[in-house]
């Protein structure tokens, strides 16, 4: 197993295991931090942080991390995993916000574009899809992870600076892209050995 391999496994598995302490403090910390943040907001911040939540934001981002996928050609091929990470993690979160129908703070009210549904507060679907795309960058450009890693944090603490979401949203919306990311990752990972195992035996069954 290589390195990254095992890194990955690591960091995923522990992130399982202290995620029930994540989230039951995130929870404790939804108040506080919400007080702390409104007591600091200011023209200049507001001004960052409603540029790092804008969606399109991330969005460009996220085309320029896939262009230099297609740059190389031999890495365009993990632009399905990098697609379907930040694909699925917004699906799930829509899900399960349907499902919990937490409100917004301060009684905020969002619809979703064009399907005209509130947009509730559990979890937060951008930290989800910034948080989703780690793994893949992690595993083919390693420099750019701490790049990505920064970003994705900084798009889900402004959620809370803008008062439209609580900690433990941006937290179980974090957690939960970010394994999402993995299990696609290791999809990939599987299929591309099966094809390579399905390779080599076409190749002795020629040779004999």
């Amino acid at each position: 197993m290589r390195q990254w391999e095992k890194e990955t496994r690591w960091i995923g598995s522990l992130v399982v295991i202290l995620s029930p302490v994540l989230f039951a403090l995130s929870f404790y910390l939804d108040n506080p931090l919400m007080n702390f943040f409104s007591m600091i907001k200011n023209p200049a911040l507001d001004y960052i942080m409603g540029w790092f939540s804008n969606f399109a934001s991330s969005l460009v981002i996220l085309v320029i991390v896939a262009s230099l996928f297609l740059w190389e050609e031999h890495k365009a091929k993990w632009m399905g995993p990098l697609g379907l990470s930040f694909g699925v993690s917004v699906l799930l979160c829509f899900i399960i916000k349907m499902i919990v129908r937490r409100a917004r703070p301060f009684g905020l009210v969002q619809a979703i574009p064009i399907l005209g549904l509130t947009d509730y507060s559990f979890p937060s679907s951008h930290s989800a899809a910034a948080f989703s795309v780690v793994p893949v960058l992690d595993k083919e450009y390693p420099p750019l992870k701490w790049f990505w890693i920064a970003f994705a944090a900084i798009v889900a603490i402004s959620r809370v600076y803008l008062g439209v979401h609580y900690f433990s949203d941006i937290v179980f919306g974090s957690v939960l892209g970010f394994l999402v990311g993995i299990v696609f990752l290791r999809l990939e990972i599987k299929k591309r050995f099966v094809e390579a195992a399905v390779r080599l035996e076409k190749g002795i069954i020629r040779g004999k």
